[in-house]
């Protein structure tokens, strides 16, 4: 007869050490501790090791870029720049985490600080997120400027005369009485072409004093750094052929000296280089020291290109394809990771 096994409804429970438990209350914490950095590496971003406590900008672009439409700033580790819709993008210096922060930005883009400024018809600001969008002034500008909590632009309803206003729209000043074509500014100076004279090149201090013309040559691109001034300007040669040539001058109208003697456009200006369009080379982007400029310069891409913005190691230029479309498009300074904007 088989043996009938009975099984007992409450068994006896199992009890845990002291030691046993503190093990297992161990292990669970080292699992919990595991599992957390495992989520943490998979939803942080590739190649984000980037700083962002860096010292905020005083002045929001440079002048070579404002020149060129300003359509790329870099603050501390993001570049923000405008896509080909006229969104407002930014992305790290080594093209990562790019992201879209405001549907509806424009060009002149200056950084500072907490803000971004911009142009679309008027002056508007933004926080970095894209937040807070507000409008500073009414009137159409352009070569929009920030400096410190300062801002600078020509006023195209008034024949594109300079004034200055407080970044929060207040105090608005006019500084240059005369039709600008373009200007810069560097250190308490604004150097501008003026239209008024045949696009001379002249200067005047940022509280409207101190005006005077430096060179009578009909110029654009007008770029200020150290004691120089790096401009285009139309020659004549005996071909009949007019270039526009590439020229340096000192802050006080003297040494003028030619720095490139082929066909150029969007003439930039960055650190010990001046970037250009090659017209004579199809549009090409070149490079040539601005020390002591070349008779041939590097070529940096293969695109017909205008209105050159360098930011860190990045050029944003717009590109022309054959069928007359235009496309903001990004490549590095030495010619790779070429790609067109979203």
């Amino acid at each position: 007869m088989a043996r009938k096994v009975t099984l007992d409804k409450n068994p006896p429970k199992r009890s845990f050490t002291k030691k046993q438990k503190l093990i297992i209350i161990a292990a669970s914490a080292v699992l919990l501790i595991a599992a957390a950095i495992i989520v943490v590496l998979i939803i942080r971003p590739k190649h984000d090791n980037w700083v962002d406590n860096l010292p905020p900008n005083v002045v929001g672009n440079t002048p070579g870029n404002i020149n060129n439409a300003g359509f790329a700033a870099i603050q501390g580790n993001w570049i923000y720049f405008l896509g080909n819709l006229g969104e407002i993008y930014r992305m790290r210096p080594d093209g990562s985490r790019m992201e879209m922060i405001n549907e509806k930005g424009g060009n002149s883009i200056n950084v500072v600080g907490d803000w971004i400024y911009y142009i679309n018809t008027y002056i508007y600001k933004m926080r970095l997120n894209g937040s807070r969008v507000t409008q500073l002034n009414s009137v159409e500008s352009g070569y929009l400027t920030v400096i410190g909590d300062w801002i600078y632009y020509t006023n195209t309803d008034e024949n594109m005369h300079v004034y200055k206003m407080k970044t929060d729209g207040s105090e608005v000043t006019k500084v240059v009485r005369d039709a600008v074509e373009s200007f810069t500014i560097y250190g308490d100076w604004i150097y501008y072409s003026n239209f008024d004279d045949e696009w001379a090149i002249y200067k005047i201090r940022t509280d409207g004093t101190g005006r005077e013309r430096l060179d009578r040559d009909e110029s654009e691109f007008v770029t200020a750094a150290g004691d120089k001034i790096y401009y285009m300007t139309p020659l004549d040669f005996e071909s009949g052929v007019e270039k526009n040539v590439i020229f340096e001058i000192n802050t006080d109208g003297t040494g003028k000296r030619l720095l490139w003697l082929q066909d150029a456009d969007s003439l930039n200006l960055v650190d010990e280089w001046i970037y250009f369009s090659n017209i004579e080379d199809d549009g090409k982007i070149y490079r040539i020291p601005a020390d002591i400029g070349a008779l041939e310069g590097s070529r940096i891409n293969n695109d017909f290109s205008q209105l050159i913005n360098v930011v860190g190691d990045w050029i944003f230029y717009l590109y022309t394809d054959n069928d007359d479309m235009n496309f903001l498009t990004k490549i590095r300074t030495d010619g790779t990771g070429r790609r067109v904007l979203p």
